[in-house]
């Protein structure tokens, strides 16, 4: 009986370091493969006789890894983002593939983000499932310019309880996190609390995430933010303070979900001597536990509105702005082109916006 069919790593169908499907590179696919059997090529020499007949060069593979290796500088471990990056466009390469072009462009930074040349934790981390407990730090970089928070979340499984450095940002969040406790929950602060602050020192887990993360993409926004700011024509009026910061707040929020999206999908290392799950995508450790032996700990908590960007009445108004000129791509060089579209049909076509009183 013939065995069932495998699923492969590549459902998508894209080929070697192409960002089309291998269908649309090679239309003749199918007769090739059969060429190649017919002349009994061994199965394993098939990609190299592809790749030499029909696919792409070593300059080509290099130029896909160059493009991303220009704007993580600052990234600690290049080659997993690389490889990530990559695959998100169809672009499949292998990692030590990668490794080869890091020691031509920099050997000494290539041997230093070798994941061999890093111990692994110095002792075991336990838990028994996504949502157990979170580490959260602020981001103030672009608050203080922009009036745009941003919080990092990092799972400690891949909350009943929270860890926090002492910083000043987290005043409010203590508050909130303890209010929501109380009322759907009815687990004890004293048995759990559900917040602990610890010193900044203490809270690597998120704390060392934020130079890069600041220095490969948000440290760009701020910079368009700033460059256009006065060009477009931003005055302190309540129309503008309003669209301004919901704007960018998306702008921000849709840039962030995509840093998301890539880092989600990376492959922990595999270790054997370790008590959480590995060799395994973040994403499905997180989204199906039950898998790993593990139990997902979220208390839900049913408020949509919760994370939105101003008030009621300023979202439902800055949406059918943003509606009104074509819903144009959240991105940040074209942000402040985006807000004098805004203004300019909410002056020509709704009149003066008053703003609702702060309590």
């Amino acid at each position: 009986m013939p065995k069932d069919p495998k699923h492969g790593n590549n459902p998508s169908g894209r080929n070697q370091h192409h960002s089309k499907s291998i269908f649309e590179e090679i239309p003749d696919l199918c007769e090739l493969l059969q060429g190649y059997i017919n002349v009994g090529i061994q199965q394993k020499a098939i990609p190299a006789c592809i790749e030499r007949e029909r696919g792409v060069t070593i300059k080509q593979a290099a130029s896909n890894c160059a493009e991303i290796y220009k704007r993580l500088q600052n990234c600690n471990n290049k080659m997993h983002a690389i490889k990530e990056k990559l695959a998100l466009k169809g672009v499949h390469i292998t990692q030590d593939s990668i490794m080869e072009y890091q020691r031509a462009e920099n050997e000494k930074a290539a041997k230093a983000c070798n994941p061999n040349s890093n111990g692994s934790h110095p002792h075991g981390i336990w838990s028994i499932g996504p949502n157990e407990e979170w580490c959260i730090d602020g981001h103030e970089k672009i608050l203080k310019s922009m009036g745009v928070a941003v919080w990092g979340i990092a799972d400690k499984c891949m909350s009943i309880s929270m860890t926090m450095d002492k910083g000043t940002e987290v005043g409010k969040l203590i508050s909130l996190v303890q209010s929501m406790r109380a009322l759907y929950c009815d687990i004890s602060e004293e048995l759990l609390p559900s917040f602990c602050a610890v010193k900044s020192t203490s809270n690597i887990t998120r704390e060392r995430n934020w130079h890069p993360l600041y220095e490969k993409e948000l440290s760009n926004i701020a910079y368009e933010y700033e460059a256009g700011k006065v060009a477009s024509g931003f005055h302190q009026v309540a129309l503008c303070r309003m669209i301004s910061y919901w704007l960018w707040g998306q702008i921000v929020q849709a840039h962030l979900d995509k840093v998301v999206e890539e880092n989600q999908s990376h492959k922990i290392w595999k270790q054997k001597d370790i008590l959480l799950p590995s060799g395994h995508q973040c994403i499905n450790i997180y989204k199906h536990p039950e898998d790993h032996d593990l139990m997902d700990c979220l208390i839900k908590y049913n408020q949509p509105d919760l994370l939105q960007f101003r008030t009621d009445k300023e979202v439902v108004f800055c949406k059918e702005l943003y509606v009104a000129v074509g819903s144009p791509e959240l991105r940040a060089k074209f942000g402040w082109k985006i807000f004098c579209d805004m203004v300019n049909y909410c002056v020509e076509n709704m009149g003066d916006y008053e703003e609702e009183e702060e309590n």
